[in-house]
C-alpha cells in the first residue's frame, strides 16, 4: 500500500521511484532524502515484488517508505539565492570515549570558538535496554555519532544557515553519518535526527576523517570540564543536554517537536528587536 500511494502502480515503482524521490537527497535540500535512498538503491534493479531479497516489504523498505510520505507531507521548500550565496564556514570536531564512564564533547570554530560536552551513561544505559544487551555494555560508535545531532541541537544558533566542515574519528560512525543509514538503531536514529536538523537548520554538511591524533575534540570528550586543550586556547566550553527522549520519541513526532521549539525561539528573537 505505501509504495503504491508514492508512484501510483506497481509496474513503474523499480524503475522510477528512486527518480520520482531522488530530488530529495539533493544539497538543497540539505540531502534529507538520504534516510530513504539506501534500501530503494539496494532494489533497484530488482525484477520481483516479492521476493525474499527483492520488494518484500521488510522492516528497512517500510521505514524508507514511511520517512518519504513523511517529508512530502511537510511540503518542504527552499529559496535559492540567484547570486553567489556568501555562507558562513563553521567547522566542528566531535569525539566520545567509553574507556570509563562514557562521555563525548565537541570544538567548534565559527565566528567564535566554543565547546561541549556531556556524560553519555543515561543513553549508554537506554541502548544497551533497547537492544537487548548486557548493562555495562559501550559500544562506541553510537556515542560517536550520537554528539552529531546533540552538537547541531547545542549550536543550533551559530551553525543555523552555514556551511559546515564535520570531522569525525569513528569509522563506523562516518560511514553511517555519509551513507545516511545505519544497521545499528541507535546510530540509525541519530543520522536520521541529524538530517533532519540539517534542514530544519538550513545547514549543510561534509563530513570528513580525522585521526584520533588530530581530533582537537579529544581531551575534552574525555576531560570534559577540565579539558586542558580547550583552557590552554581559551575556549569557552559549556555542558550539553544529553536528550535521551530522542531515541525513545518516533522520527515523525519529534520532527515537530523540534519544529516548535525552532519556530518559538525565532519568534522571541524577532518579538526581542
Amino acid at each position: 500500500e505505501i509504495p503504491l500511494r508514492l508512484v501510483g502502480s506497481e509496474m513503474c515503482i523499480r524503475d522510477r521511484l528512486r527518480g520520482i524521490c531522488g530530488w530529495m537527497s539533493m544539497a538543497q535540500f540539505q540531502r534529507i532524502g538520504r534516510l530513504a535512498m539506501r534500501p530503494l538503491k539496494c532494489r533497484q534493479y530488482y525484477d520481483t515484488w516479492s521476493s525474499e531479497h527483492g520488494w518484500a516489504l521488510t522492516a528497512a523498505l517500510r521505514a524508507s517508505f514511511t520517512f518519504i510520505l513523511l517529508v512530502l507531507s511537510k511540503n518542504v521548500h527552499r529559496d535559492i539565492p540567484v547570486g553567489h550565496a556568501h555562507l558562513p564556514v563553521v567547522v566542528v570536531a566531535t569525539d566520545a570515549q567509553g574507556d570509563t564512564t562514557p562521555s563525548g564533547g565537541f570544538i567548534m570554530q565559527a565566528q567564535q570558538q566554543s565547546g561541549g560536552y556531556t556524560r553519555l551513561k543515561v543513553l549508554s544505559d537506554l541502548w544497551n535496554q533497547q537492544a537487548q544487551r548486557p548493562e555495562d555494555k559501550v559500544v562506541i560508535a553510537e556515542s560517536e555519532c550520537a554528539m552529531v545531532p546533540l552538537t547541531l541541537w547545542h549550536a543550533r544558533h551559530e551553525i543555523r544557515g552555514s556551511r559546515v566542515l564535520w570531522l569525525v574519528d569513528n569509522s563506523p560512525s562516518l560511514h553511517s553519518l555519509v551513507k545516511g543509514a545505519s544497521g545499528n538503531p541507535a546510530m540509525d536514529k541519530a543520522v536520521a535526527v541529524t538530517y533532519v536538523l540539517c534542514y530544519l537548520l538550513d545547514c549543510t554538511i561534509y563530513f570528513e576523517y580525522v585521526d584520533s591524533l588530530s581530533n582537537f575534540s579529544d581531551g575534552i570528550s574525555r576531560e570534559l570540564e577540565g579539558d586542558t586543550w580547550a583552557a590552554a586556547h581559551d575556549i569557552p566550553t559549556k555542558v550539553m543536554e544529553t536528550l535521551p527522549s530522542w531515541w525513545t520519541t518516533p522520527l515523525p513526532a519529534l520532527w515537530d517537536m523540534l519544529q516548535e521549539q525552532l519556530d518559538a525561539e525565532l519568534l522571541d528573537a524577532q518579538t526581542s528587536i
